[in-house]
């Protein structure tokens, strides 16, 4: 009994310095390294966070290794694991997570583990959306530009309107389908043939549209600051478009 509750005692030490760790940054030195000594844990100097999806089963905890801080209860169970997730480290969290979706976030500093857990989280709610595909374990690494796209959908809605002005005197469906095509040529380069094989039409019906998306955007296409303002625009609507197509 005195063991168990020492081990309870233990993990109720590892719990509180995993959120002392996520509270950062600045990290409370002194606190953190009080915690390390009563625990028996070291401060790694990188960390990878995992963001796992509730409920977690009870079994997850008894297969991971003793020095991966957990807090498996709800809403938001998560961990860490001390330094990157090498090879060994992913077969333990396999098979102890035995099939429990989860998604690692990138290793970082401990101070930057606030950061690593929040985009790990959020890669979970768009594989909930439906735009990044799901799967047992997926990588945060894997996404980076997809997170980048979608991290403020607020502010691309008002990039979108500025960026896409032009455009905003057309009917629905031309404007559409200018959007597209505009969107395969600026993230492609590609030409004109190439362009109508990607979007199911005739290399000239391609050169029309580009005609008519030079005459409406003049020299604002040629500008290098607009012309990226316009793909990562085109980008994040096209992966909302595709969520939502779905």
């Amino acid at each position: 009994m005195v063991q168990g509750r020492a081990m309870s005692d233990t993990a109720a030490l590892r719990r509180q310095l995993l959120h002392l760790v996520l509270a950062g940054p600045p990290l409370p030195r002194t606190t953190i390294a009080e915690l390390c000594r009563e625990s028996s844990w070291e401060l790694p100097s990188e960390c990878t966070m995992v963001a796992l999806r509730a409920p977690v089963a009870e079994l997850v905890q008894a297969g991971l290794d003793r020095d991966v801080l957990a807090d498996l209860s709800l809403p938001q169970p998560h961990l860490l694991i001390p330094g990157p997730l090498t090879a060994e480290r992913l077969a333990m969290l396999e098979a102890a997570l035995a099939g429990t979706p989860a998604v690692v976030g990138l290793t970082v500093p401990p101070p930057q583990a606030a950061h690593s857990i929040r985009w790990a989280r959020r890669v979970l709610q768009l594989i909930d959306d439906g735009v990044v595909p799901d799967a047992p374990l997926v990588r945060c690494e894997e996404h980076l530009t997809t997170l980048w796209l979608l991290s403020d959908p607020a502010l691309v809605h008002h990039l979108a309107a500025r960026e896409l002005a032009p455009l905003d005197g057309l009917s629905g469906s031309r404007r559409d389908r200018l959007i597209e095509t505009l969107r395969v040529h600026v993230s492609t380069r590609a030409p004109a043939e190439q362009v109508g094989e990607m979007l199911g039409v005739h290399a000239q019906t391609v050169r029309y549209r580009l005609r008519n998306l030079d005459n409406h955007f003049g020299d604002r296409l040629l500008d290098p600051d607009h012309r990226f303002a316009l793909e990562a625009v085109l980008r994040s609507l096209h992966l909302r478009e595709g969520k939502r197509k779905d």
